[in-house]
């Protein structure tokens, strides 16, 4: 049971921590063009808050019933990673649609987007 435990912590640890790896904010104001990439799916800080969750219940399943440090590092680390990629997209969620709002005031008074 002990092996296949820190064989599922050691596959969860390579795994965690994609939002640090997979999300994007907005380019800086002064850099955005008319379009501009960055990340709008909350998917990656969801399966790393998933991972925090099932790191966290499959330690607490143990005989000994301890959540030992290393498993509470790991899962602050994903709930690092997770907070990380919310803020990333919920920024670029906002500068999407500040960007949206000005393309419609500008179209409005018959501005260039260029």
């Amino acid at each position: 049971m002990r092996s296949r435990l820190c064989l599922i912590v050691l596959l969860a640890g390579s795994l965690g921590g994609c939002s640090l790896a997979f999300t994007g904010g907005p380019p800086p104001e002064g850099e955005r063009g008319a379009a501009f990439g960055c990340t709008t799916s909350y998917a990656a800080p969801v399966l790393d808050l998933a991972w925090v969750g099932y790191a966290l219940a499959a330690t607490a399943a143990e005989k000994n019933g301890g959540v030992g440090a290393g498993d509470i590092a790991l899962s602050s680390l994903w709930a690092g990673s997770a907070a990380y990629g919310v803020w990333n997209v919920t920024r670029c969620q906002a500068a999407i649609e500040e960007a949206q709002r000005r393309a419609v005031q500008a179209k409005g008074l018959g501005i260039p987007l260029h």
